[in-house]
């Protein structure tokens, strides 16, 4: 079997109101890419991928898939898909980044199976499978709306290179993204509402963490004792059996 090929395409992506989480994506063009190769759009045969037509994250297989294809089709200007994305968090996530035009990408592998070295065209290819990709096709303006409370957990912002910048997981935007917000901007994030639900999370986890050193504490206790009454119980039963010794 060939070479699994990967390709990444910014796509032209517009939202399906007709179903929940649904998306419209262009997931491959004719355009060049940085490979200077082309993907032949109408040599792309997607039967066996219809076997199995999940939207992966990232071509990492060892992760849930975070959405199916629900119908494909190409022609002369690309790939078309249309994708329903899971009711978990985190494809919930991604579901809104594409839709707010934060996230563009979409990325596909496929086998090739006829390669023309002149025009460096793939003529054929196999595809076998579709992943969203965490390239931000905005990243200021991404890092922004974050500051001003879209909610976005902390697996997905290391994805997107966004760990250094912000704190994405309680959606309070940090000292940087506070620069050029409005007073009423700053006053939105400290609401009494998003200040008691930060303060039930802290009690949560604090509480959480205390129990589990209890625990650990009355785990190695009751170790502890058991050992202590073993070695007496020996030490009783040797004790014992000496002193029969004697009397026989």
């Amino acid at each position: 079997m060939a070479n699994k090929i990967t390709k990444t395409y910014g796509a032209g992506i517009t939202a399906d109101t007709a179903e929940p989480r649904s998306l419209l994506a262009t997931v491959s063009t004719p355009e060049r890419d940085r490979d200077g190769e082309i993907v032949d759009p109408t040599g792309i045969d997607f039967r066996a991928y219809l076997r199995n037509p999940v939207l992966g994250w990232a071509h990492d297989f060892a992760h849930p898939a975070i959405g199916k294809c629900t119908s494909i089709g190409a022609d002369a200007q690309g790939l078309h898909c249309k994708f329903q994305f899971a009711p978990t968090p985190f494809a919930e996530e991604i579901y809104q980044l594409y839709k707010g035009g934060f996230m563009r990408a979409f990325s596909i592998a496929f086998i090739p199976l006829e390669f023309d070295r002149e025009t460096k065209t793939h003529r054929r290819s196999e595809l076998l499978e579709i992943s969203s990709v965490a390239v931000p096709s905005n990243r200021d303006a991404l890092v922004t709306a974050i500051g001003k409370g879209l909610r976005i957990g902390a697996r997905l912002q290391k994805a997107l290179g966004l760990r250094d910048e912000i704190t994405i997981e309680d959606s309070r935007p940090s000292d940087a993204d506070l620069t050029g917000l409005k007073p009423s901007d700053i006053e939105a994030h400290l609401t009494p509402e998003r200040v008691k639900e930060s303060l039930d999370k802290a009690v949560r986890n604090t509480v959480a963490k205390v129990s589990r050193e209890v625990r650990e504490v009355i785990e190695v206790q009751l170790l502890v004792e058991k050992a202590i009454k073993a070695a007496v119980k020996e030490r009783v039963e040797l004790a014992v059996a000496k002193i029969r010794g004697r009397v026989i």
